[in-house]
């Protein structure tokens, strides 16, 4: 008397980077070996892997973000800074825009600079 097993594997497609050869491997095995990169082989013989991990891949985005971000705080300080040395000079009467000093900055600008930008 003999017993039927059933066993149901999800397959994924590869083709091979040497020879074209289209051939499958358990899901599970492809994000495995995704994850880690080891080498495995295509029915030819072939030696090959996924050159880049899912891990590698996620790292390197963040890491590109990270810099950006690195990035885009050191320019919001360089403009503060740059606000505040112009706030300054503006306090002690020197005109922005012709870098003059003035005892009334406010009639200089409104009759030297109408088209300066306040």
């Amino acid at each position: 008397m003999g017993y039927a097993i059933q066993h149901q594997i999800a397959l994924s497609t590869i083709t091979c980077c040497s020879c074209g050869v289209v051939f499958a491997m358990p899901d599970q095995l492809k994000n495995q070996l995704r994850q880690s990169g080891d080498w495995f082989f295509c029915p030819n013989g072939h030696r090959q892997h996924f050159a880049q991990t899912e891990a590698d891949r996620l790292r390197a985005l963040l890491e590109q973000a990270n810099r950006r971000n690195t990035d885009l705080v050191d320019e919001v300080a360089r403009v503060q800074r740059e606000k505040k040395r112009i706030e300054r000079r503006v306090n002690a009467g020197v005109c922005p825009c012709c870098n003059r000093t003035f005892v009334n900055l406010a009639r200089h600008m409104v009759s030297k600079h109408q088209d300066a930008k306040p």
